[in-house]
């Protein structure tokens, strides 16, 4: 109701604006001189549909033109997030935000390759790398693009490998071996 109240009332002020919402996140899509009038007009019919508060220090404004709305400073610091933001769990923004966030997530994919090979049992250590570190990549690899998670993608297929490869005990062969091998036992991501 809150979100209908909203776009109906900035619809009312000529504006076009498209909202979204998931759980407890709110998400507009709006021109940028126009974001606080849209923030005010969500506040409000939240507080007043479902008495629900917008946090503002949860608050993030960005858009890939690099203007930074007027209006925010009253949220606190760091409402105007200049490289990007999040947008359930997904980096949107500039090279430098992906990248930061791919390597964040690659850091604890490692953590868990690294850990992997210390399972006593084979078995149960081939599935933990199938179905668990294996997946780890989807979400990112299929909403970022594939200019801006190629590097992460290279990178998670590599530790896949290398943990796969720890669990055989360095299986024997020539490098050419190896290599064919990994080219058949993988596609990349």
């Amino acid at each position: 109701r809150a979100l209908d109240r909203a776009a109906a009332e900035l619809a009312e002020l000529g504006l076009e604006v498209k909202l979204f919402a998931f759980l407890d996140d709110v998400y507009a899509l709006c021109d940028v001189e126009h974001t606080r009038t849209v923030y005010d007009v969500i506040a409000r019919a939240l507080l007043e549909e479902v008495n629900v508060n917008l946090n503002g220090a949860k608050t993030r404004v960005w858009n890939k033109v690099g203007v930074q709305p007027e209006g925010f400073d009253d949220l606190g610091v760091g409402v105007w997030s200049p490289d990007g933001v999040k947008v359930l769990g997904t980096p949107v923004g500039g090279e430098g935000f992906v990248a930061t966030h791919a390597a964040e997530r690659m850091q604890q994919e490692s953590e868990l390759l690294d850990v992997i090979p210390a399972i006593p049992d084979l078995q149960c250590a081939w599935q933990v790398l199938l179905q668990c570190a294996g997946p780890r990549c989807n979400h990112l690899v299929r909403t970022v693009p594939p200019s801006q998670s190629l590097a992460y993608a290279k990178a998670h297929d590599e530790g896949m490998w290398q943990c796969a490869v720890r669990l055989l005990c360095d299986p024997p062969g020539t490098a050419e071996d190896l290599a064919l091998a990994k080219d058949l036992a993988s596609l990349p991501m």
